[in-house]
């Protein structure tokens, strides 16, 4: 018996791996049961498998198997008392701790009890739930292991802000995603009615706390920065409030969107949303007219004419003129025909 003892010691040994060491070993019974379903039995083993694999390297199930059939074969009934047994199954898997679940169904009612040996003590912790479903005995099953291992609470505790954590950054990113798509829905109506837009625009914004309204917008295309300036400044579905307006008419501009940056100089010469400045005037209406956009090679000649934020200069004017007027401005055709006459 003892020479069948130690092979069965070595070929045991002689499988653990060396990560074994980080951990202690323990050894985790089959649970014992009467009168409770497979799959509870399994479901509960689990769970006590995945709670106390955080604080031990757990003997695999064909181990403890081999060792638990190896004590039975080599022990007399009268030797294999419940202590001599699990001392000995100690011994062959070389492990400190041993645990083992038991579980008892009477009618509705399920009683647990937990047992935990290690060298020095035998510990035993029972519970009896009454009408009990699934996720109410994994409650239980948690409560007997923390009063056993105290230690393992702490993991539990850090298991659950780690879920709470993990929760809550889902919840943010779906936020997010709904604000997300909130606002490319504005988008969509902004390019589609103004005033419509208009109006979900300030439904958004009296709601939104956060700034993802200018986030977003700031990221679109100038020709919709411009459009949204354009509902800001001709109060289309909201209030006019200029100074939105002169904001959203320069992130255009600044991104070379010839109509912005018309529509900024004529924002600077008028005094609208920000200071009159002239000079700042003639240099928009010169960066759009670069672009050969018509309005602003027109306003720019105004300028030129009566020298306002530039040198007057009725040649550059006239010449300027006649590009809006060949790009297909009409006030440019009447002014010039007026300056013929004169």
């Amino acid at each position: 018996m003892l020479h069948r003892l130690l092979l069965l010691l070595f070929s045991l040994l002689a499988s653990f791996p060396l990560a074994a060491q980080d951990r202690p070993r323990a050894a985790l019974a089959p649970v014992g049961s009467l009168d409770v379903t497979t799959a509870q039995q399994v479901i509960l083993f689990n769970r006590l498998q995945d709670r106390l694999s955080t604080r031990y390297d757990l003997v695999s199930q064909s181990d403890f198997a081999s060792a638990q059939d190896e004590v039975f074969t080599s022990l007399t009934a009268e030797e294999c008392t419940e202590e001599n047994c699990i001392r000995l199954i100690q011994e062959l898997l070389q492990v400190e701790d041993y645990f083992h679940l038991q579980l008892v169904r009477s009618g509705q009612d399920t009683q647990l009890t937990l047992t935990a040996v290690d060298l020095d003590k035998r510990q035993v912790r029972s519970d009896y739930c009454e009408s009990c479903d699934q996720r109410e005995l994994n409650q239980r099953l948690d409560t007997l292991i923390t009063s056993l291992l105290p230690q393992v609470e702490n993991d539990l505790q850090a298991e659950m802000e780690q879920d709470l954590e993990r929760q809550a950054a889902e919840s943010r990113q779906q936020q997010e995603e709904k604000a997300l798509q909130t606002l490319r829905e504005l988008a969509q109506l902004l390019q589609r009615s103004a005033a419509q837009a208009g109006t979900a625009i300030n439904r958004y914004r009296a709601d939104d706390s956060t700034n993802r309204f200018t986030s977003f917008f700031e990221k679109q295309d100038p020709k919709l920065l411009y459009q949204l300036g354009e509902v800001y400044r001709r109060g289309q579905g909201l209030d006019s409030n200029r100074i939105e307006a002169f904001r959203w008419h320069s992130k255009a501009a600044e991104r070379n969107h010839a109509p912005s940056q018309s529509m900024l100089g004529y924002l600077y010469r008028n005094g609208i949303g920000t200071a009159e400045n002239a000079t700042q005037a003639a240099s928009w209406y010169q960066r759009a007219s670069d672009q050969n956009y018509a309005l602003a090679q027109f306003n720019l000649g105004s300028l030129y004419r009566k020298g306002y934020g530039v040198p007057q200069n009725e040649a550059r004017a006239r010449a300027l003129y006649r590009q809006a007027a060949k790009n297909g401005n009409p006030q440019a055709r009447k002014v010039l025909n007026w300056l013929a006459e004169q």
